[in-house]
């Protein structure tokens, strides 16, 4: 039916704004997506200009819905969301602390160095024994990996952009 009706539209323009506007927003995308030359309906940069009537309100609102449709990615730093999930990372992992520092490795450290530094920036309430874990981990590196505490800091750093 589509390519019947871009026939038709691109023989009779009046005929075309009259069919356009009673299309749906996807069918618009569709056409535009099989005829490159006509532009997309939904952009104004590309849009063809002998077109007044198209997109309507009503297609532009469905357009608009239709970005909102589906899965969708939600970013950790909206609303807050990157607190609450190192308040609830900190709030499980801290209370292991005691079995972890037995098993204390490298890469372990760098994790829980990581952890420290997650809940000083969003202000966990584990603060006070994310300081001692830290004090506790640097000793480790220090001590066992030959680290010094220029590096230690570096390696925050660079954990925690």
């Amino acid at each position: 039916m589509l390519s019947n009706l871009l026939v038709k539209s691109n023989l009779i323009e009046c005929f075309r704004d009259e069919v356009l506007v009673r299309l749906s927003a996807m069918d618009l995308s569709s056409i535009s997506k099989d005829n490159p030359r006509m532009g997309n309906f939904f952009d104004q940069r590309t849009r063809f200009m002998g077109m007044r009537k198209v997109p309507t309100q009503v297609q532009n609102a469905q357009w608009t819905a239709r970005l909102f449709w589906g899965e969708q990615t939600v970013s950790l730093q909206d609303d807050g969301r990157a607190s609450v999930s190192v308040h609830n990372l900190a709030n499980e992992v801290i209370k292991e602390w005691s079995t972890a520092r037995s098993k204390l490795d490298i890469e372990t450290a760098k994790e829980w160095l990581w952890l420290c530094a997650q809940i000083k920036i969003h202000k966990s309430q584990h603060f006070t024994e994310c300081q001692q874990v830290e004090k506790e981990i640097r000793d480790y590196l220090v001590s066992r990996e030959r680290y010094d505490e220029v590096s230690i800091d570096e390696l925050i750093n660079a954990l925690n952009p």
